[in-house]
């Protein structure tokens, strides 16, 4: 039996606006490599976080790998990083985060720096480490 736009009526509604517990207090620097506009910034929180806004030249479609994907794989513990919702207040509208574009004011995507340096590898390796079987499976079933 195929689903209707009667099925789904009264489960997404009211519509919130995510809260936002977080705001830029500065940003840092651009990543230093990747075309989506990424940059290091100061929060209030007094961490460093990765932010993506949302007029990255990506465009808006990056909310399902920002927003959706992190908490879909929390919810069948895949690895994924933590993530938030960054508030960005005017005054930010001089800063630059990649060529050609500007902060607007408004929400912006992030996750925490952690640190260290990662590296992001198209392939599976170290299955027989840790818990890497689990983790590995996690991560397949949000690629496909």
């Amino acid at each position: 039996m195929p689903v209707t736009r009667a099925d789904w009526q009264g489960r997404l509604l009211p519509r919130t606006d995510p809260e936002v517990p977080l705001q830029l207090l500065a940003p840092l620097r651009p990543a230093p490599a990747g075309g989506s506009g990424v940059f290091l910034a100061l929060c209030a929180d007094g961490n460093e976080w990765w932010m993506k806004p949302v007029n990255n030249p990506l465009g808006g479609h990056t909310l399902v790998e920002e927003y959706v994907v992190p908490r879909v794989g929390a919810l069948i513990d895949a690895p994924v990083c933590t993530t938030a919702i960054v508030g960005i207040g005017p005054g930010f509208e001089r800063y630059e985060f990649v060529s050609g574009y500007h902060l607007e004011p408004g929400l912006a995507h992030a996750s925490p720096n952690i640190g260290r340096d990662v590296e992001d590898l198209p392939y599976l390796d170290y299955r027989d480490r840790d818990n890497n079987r689990f983790r590995h499976m996690g991560a397949i079933a949000l690629y496909y």
